[in-house]
């Protein structure tokens, strides 16, 4: 006789045993056991089958997806929702193994960003409802774009292999004004203009004057060189301000950007920590960041290269627009919706 948690864990896989009655052409009516052990084993037979047939169906897609080269790193999931079966990828080991490769730096580094991007962009076109671990993919995507040297960042950028921009959503500028717009927008050179799609997107502007619009979704948007007009649009939104290293004393390289709708309630972020990557100001960063109400609407954000200053060095980066101007300044000044 069966326990009360012998019972639940009997109920938990009996839609399993419809699945594999499915694929094989079977109909089970009824089960029959001895007592608990073989009750056990017979749980475990179906659990491994199940689990066999789920692996084998799902990865027979990976030849035709960008998936092929990453399916020993990418998990399966299956839930069940109102009788159906949902079926997801966990890709945390993936996430995990690009940031290895990122961490060794070199020639290895650069190949391992233009799999993260394919990757991404791959993320934006297929239909799959249930991604885990794709917050972290995107996170990644972030700190690289906002801790690398611009003149390294660059050369991995021109390295992206090209034919995958017919492939997937991921567009690549020139030296021309150029109108874009894919899940993954690198400039180039010029004074350009970036569109994101329904989805969370990645524009980096590049050099130039540039105007990125990310439209709907959870979106990075990083301007690069030059005087930039920021527009996140729905969604918890990532504006990205950085400096090459070789130019970080250098303050007549920083540009002007404006920020057109920072929105706090809706999750937008500003991320400096490409701005001070060799400091740790977490605890003092009022010491180098400085935000001063500048307009009806609008924020100024200035900063102090070293923090060493007692005044600021008036070096405005953005102007930040804001419906709520006081209470988001005031937040901004403490901190919040900052990453340092």
């Amino acid at each position: 006789m069966l326990d009360l948690t012998g019972m639940a864990e009997f109920d938990k896989i009996k839609y399993k045993i419809g699945v594999i009655d499915s694929f094989m052409s079977t109909k089970t009516d009824n089960m029959f056991y001895a007592n608990v052990k073989d009750f056990e084993k017979t749980t475990k037979i179906i659990n491994d089958t199940y689990d066999r047939l789920i692996k084998s169906v799902y990865s027979g897609l990976y030849p035709q997806t960008v998936q092929n080269r990453y399916g020993d790193l990418i998990d399966i999931v299956v839930d069940v929702k109102d009788g159906n079966l949902l079926f997801g990828l966990d890709i945390n080991r993936l996430v995990s193994d690009f940031k290895a490769k990122l961490d060794v730096g070199g020639q290895t580094a650069m190949s391992a960003f233009g799999d993260i991007m394919e990757y991404f962009a791959y993320l934006q076109v297929q239909t799959q409802p249930n991604i885990v671990g794709r917050d972290k993919l995107v996170n990644l995507i972030e700190h690289v774009v906002s801790s690398v040297p611009k003149h390294e960042l660059d050369s991995w950028i021109n390295g992206i292999d090209f034919k995958i921009d017919r492939e997937l959503p991921i567009k690549m500028g020139d030296a021309q004004d150029n109108h874009l717009n894919g899940g993954a927008v690198f400039a180039g050179a010029g004074n350009d203009r970036l569109t994101g799609t329904k989805n969370s997107d990645l524009l980096f502007g590049q050099d130039g004057n540039d105007r990125l619009i990310g439209g709907n979704g959870d979106d990075i948007l990083n301007g690069g060189a030059g005087d930039d007009y920021l527009q996140g649009g729905v969604g918890a939104d990532t504006f990205v301000f950085s400096l090459d290293v070789d130019l970080a004393l250098d303050v007549s390289q920083i540009g002007f950007d404006k920020i057109a709708d920072f929105d706090l309630k809706q999750g937008d972020k500003i991320d400096l920590t490409g701005l001070f990557a060799d400091k740790s100001i977490i605890d003092n960063f009022g010491d180098y960041i400085h935000f001063e109400k500048s307009g009806a609407k609008n924020i100024t954000m200035m900063i102090d290269i070293d923090g060493k200053d007692d005044m600021f060095e008036k070096i405005a980066i953005a102007d930040i627009y804001s419906t709520n101007i006081d209470g988001v300044l005031n937040q901004l000044n403490q901190g919040e919706g900052l990453i340092l």
